[in-house]
């Protein structure tokens, strides 16, 4: 099973390229969407916990190397939520369309508030207000859809179904 995980590391350093350099060249949202975050979350909505808790810690380290805070924090946050909207998929019925965005709302409220909470532990006062949160909320719901069928193709490219005769 870790094997198969490894794929997380390549693609988590381009991800985290591209949410610290090219992201803040482009002003297209009033928040920054945590595009490496969302793609653990759209993996662990495709294949098992036990992945999803990989990808998703894979991308908070790398995360947490650009940020000024203590090292972890968005790596524990990440783990923390990807494990939380693991829980409530089970509960949910399957769909493509509602479940992500259901899961990525539930997931973004549990990680922010416990980045907040973390950062707190540390002393460090984080400039965040309700309506920031929810702008990052509906930012992040909006890119999963997209984010979630790049996902799928790419989980049906690398490990497709077996052909039964």
């Amino acid at each position: 099973m870790f094997s198969r995980s490894l794929i997380a590391i390549p693609v988590m350093v381009v991800l985290t390229i591209v949410q610290i350099v090219v992201l803040p060249r482009f002003l297209f949202f009033p928040v920054d969407p945590s595009i490496p975050f969302l793609f653990a979350l759209a993996w662990s909505l495709l294949s098992n916990v036990e992945e999803g808790l990989i990808w998703a810690f894979i991308g908070g380290l790398l995360m947490d190397i650009f940020t000024i805070a203590p090292f972890g924090g968005l790596a524990l946050t990440y783990v923390t939520a990807v494990f939380a909207v693991n829980y409530i998929r089970d509960l949910l019925p399957p769909n493509r369309f509602v479940v992500p965005v259901i899961s990525v709302v539930v997931g973004t409220t549990i990680q922010q508030l416990f980045y907040i909470l973390y950062l707190r532990l540390f002393g460090i006062l984080a400039n965040t207000t309700l309506v920031m949160l929810l702008q990052t909320v509906m930012v992040q719901a909006i890119l999963i859809i997209p984010i979630y069928w790049s996902m799928y193709f790419l989980k049906q490219t690398i490990r497709p179904k077996p052909v039964q005769i």
